[in-house]
C-alpha cells in the first residue's frame, strides 16, 4: 500500500494544476490534498482515480483516457508477501470505482501479464473486452515489424544477420540469453495475423550482445 500511495502522490504531483483549477470544488479539497501529499487512507486512495478522472473532466471539458499499466504487479507482490486477501479487496475497490460507471473518462485501458478474470477483481465491471497478444484486434501492436527488425540491425551494423535473426536463433548468441518462454512454435519468431513478428527481447539482447562482442 506505501508503493501505491507513493506512486498516487506522485501523480497528483503532477497535476497539483488542478488545485487552482476554476473548476475545482472545495469538498474535493481535503482529498486532493491528502493524496497530494501522501497522507491518504486507504478509502482515499480507492477512490484516488476516480477522483482525478473527475477533476480532470471538469478541468478540461473533456474525459480522458486511463491507462493502468502492469495491474497486477501489486498482486504478485502481494502474494509473495502474504497479503494477497487484502490486496486483491483494495484491487476490486479501485478497479470498480475508476471504470464502473465513472463518467469521467472516455476509455479504460488495463495492460499485464495475467490474463483478466471476469470472476475476480474484475467482477463489478461491466463490458470488458479482453485481448492478448494472439488476438487479431492487437496482434499488431506488439513486438517489431520485419522494418522495425532490419533497422535495428541496420543500426548496430549488423545487417548480414538479417536472415539468421528472422529464421533461427543465431549460433553466435549463449544459450542463457534467450528466453525459453517466448520460442513459440521452435524459434524466437512468431508468426500473427500473417506477420513475422520477432520477439522484442531477444532482438534487442542480439544487438547489445554483438556490440560488447565487437573488440574495438
Amino acid at each position: 500500500m506505501v508503493r501505491i500511495g507513493y506512486e498516487l502522490k506522485n501523480e497528483f504531483t503532477r497535476h497539483a494544476y488542478l488545485l487552482d483549477s476554476p473548476k475545482m470544488r472545495p469538498n474535493y479539497l481535503d482529498d486532493f490534498m491528502a493524496l497530494y501529499e501522501g497522507k491518504a487512507s486507504r478509502g482515499q486512495l480507492e477512490g484516488s482515480i476516480s477522483l482525478l478522472s473527475e477533476l480532470l473532466t471538469l478541468h478540461w471539458g473533456m474525459p480522458p483516457l486511463v491507462l493502468l499499466d502492469e495491474y497486477d504487479t501489486p498482486i504478485h507482490v502481494a502474494f509473495d508477501k502474504g497479503f494477497y486477501d487484502r490486496m486483491i479487496v483494495f484491487m476490486r475497490n479501485f478497479m470498480s470505482m475508476v471504470f464502473k460507471d465513472n463518467t469521467s473518462i472516455f476509455r479504460g485501458v488495463i495492460t499485464g501479464i495475467l490474463r483478466v478474470s471476469k470472476e475476480s477483481i474484475f467482477s463489478g465491471l461491466n463490458n470488458i473486452d479482453v485481448d492478448t497478444l494472439l488476438d487479431r484486434p492487437m496482434c499488431t501492436a506488439f513486438g517489431f515489424t520485419q522494418v522495425d527488425v532490419d533497422t535495428l540491425l541496420d543500426s548496430y551494423s549488423l545487417g548480414d544477420q538479417k536472415s539468421e535473426v528472422k529464421h533461427c536463433v543465431p549460433r553466435p548468441i549463449p544459450k542463457q540469453l534467450l528466453w525459453p518462454g517466448w520460442r513459440w512454435k521452435g524459434g524466437p519468431i512468431r508468426l500473427i495475423c500473417g506477420r513475422s513478428t520477432p520477439i522484442p527481447w531477444t532482438t534487442t539482447d542480439f544487438g547489445g550482445w554483438a556490440c560488447r562482442s565487437t573488440k574495438p
